[in-house]
């Protein structure tokens, strides 16, 4: 499912945003200058159906937009921010067993 929801603490509330553009899972993430990015992910279950796919969101303009692919299809991905660059690590290839050991951004 695409759903993008937000939660605010103040308030205990949820409100429905913009949804995602491709319904993923286990896709990685980011936040970078108040945008939260998002990494591969899978389309199948049990780990297959890995893709390249890179959003951006911005929450003040509830948008998304698509950003430079993955060289590789990935899911199951680890993220870090080190001086404004997202970094990707590991995750799992596109088919069932597929695994990486790293890829920067």
């Amino acid at each position: 499912m695409p759903r993008n929801e937000e939660y605010d603490p103040a308030t205990d509330r949820w409100r429905a945003r913009a949804p995602m553009p491709v319904a993923r899972d286990h896709l990685g993430l980011a936040l970078v200058n108040g945008k939260i990015y998002t990494f591969g992910g899978f389309v199948k279950t049990v780990h297959e159906g890995a893709g390249t796919d890179v959003f951006e969101y911005d929450p003040a303009s509830d948008t998304w937009r698509a950003r430079a692919p993955l060289k590789t299809p990935l899911g199951s991905v680890g993220t870090a921010v080190i001086g404004g660059k997202i970094h990707v690590f590991g995750g799992r290839g596109a088919r069932q067993g597929d695994h990486h050991d790293a890829c920067g951004l």
